[in-house]
């Protein structure tokens, strides 16, 4: 994946970030500055904090998760019908 160029852009990668928003912990925090690029303002800005944040989830994709026994004493289990 390349770094976005322009708003469209960054609305398409937010819209994928929200459809794995169930598959990914902490996913609000991950793609903050991404929202901030999308804010009314006179031109599109692409930061160095959106490139960093862009490389971390970049990177978080693409390392296997390992599951691993819970660490907490609170367990909750969610089940849908």
């Amino acid at each position: 994946m390349r770094s976005p160029t322009n708003v469209k852009e960054v609305q398409q990668l937010t819209g994928r970030m929200t459809t794995l928003s169930h598959f990914l912990s902490t996913s609000r925090d991950k793609g903050y500055s991404y929202f901030q690029c999308l804010k009314k303002n006179n031109c599109f800005a692409w930061t160095g904090e959106c490139e960093e944040a862009f490389a971390k989830l970049k990177e978080y994709l693409a390392s296997p998760l390992v599951l691993s026994k819970p660490t907490s004493e609170s367990l909750f289990v969610y089940t849908f019908q």
